[in-house]
C-alpha cells in the first residue's frame, strides 16, 4: 500500500449558514518523508547509484536505487558517530547520503559528521532540503 498523499482540509465560514472548504495535498512517501526530497534524491543520483540512508527502505522504493540503512560506530566517549566512510571503505561504495533525521541519535551523529574535514572531502556536496533533511554527494 503506498500513500500517496494526505488531504489537509480547512472549513472556513463566511456568513452564517455558508461554508466554503479549502483543501491543499501535501505529498507523502510510504514513511512520511516528504515526496519532494525523494523526488530530489531520485534527479541527483544515477540509476544504479548506492545510497546511505536512515530510511533506506523508503528511498529504495520511491526511487528505485540502492540503499543501505546508515551504521553507526561508538566513539571512546560512547558518543554515537555514523560509520558512513568506514563502511564505504570497507564493504560497499556509497554514491551519495540521505538523511531524514528521524530519531536522535542521527541527529547527534549528524553533528559530528558534517565538520569531519574527511567526510567533507568524499561528499564535498551538502544540499539542506526544505524538509530539514540533508543530501551529500561526490
Amino acid at each position: 500500500v503506498r500513500l500517496a498523499g494526505l488531504l489537509l482540509a480547512v472549513v472556513v465560514m463566511v456568513d452564517p449558514g455558508q461554508v466554503r472548504v479549502a483543501a491543499a495535498t501535501v505529498e507523502f512517501g510510504v514513511n512520511r518523508t516528504p515526496a519532494g526530497d525523494l523526488r530530489y534524491v531520485k534527479a541527483h543520483t544515477s540509476e544504479d547509484a548506492v545510497i546511505m540512508s536512515d530510511v533506506s527502505w523508503e528511498v529504495t522504493w520511491e526511487t528505485g536505487r540502492r540503499s543501505v540503512r546508515t551504521h553507526f560506530d561508538r566513539r571512546p566517549d560512547g558518543s554515537p558517530i555514523l560509520s558512513i566512510l568506514r563502511f564505504n571503505d570497507e564493504f560497499l561504495p556509497i554514491d551519495a547520503v540521505y538523511l531524514r533525521f528521524l530519531d536522535r541519535r542521527t541527529r547527534d551523529a549528524h553533528r559530528n559528521l558534517r565538520n569531519d574535514p574527511e567526510f567533507r572531502q568524499v561528499f564535498p556536496n551538502r544540499h539542506k532540503l526544505p524538509s530539514g533533511a540533508v543530501f551529500y554527494s561526490r
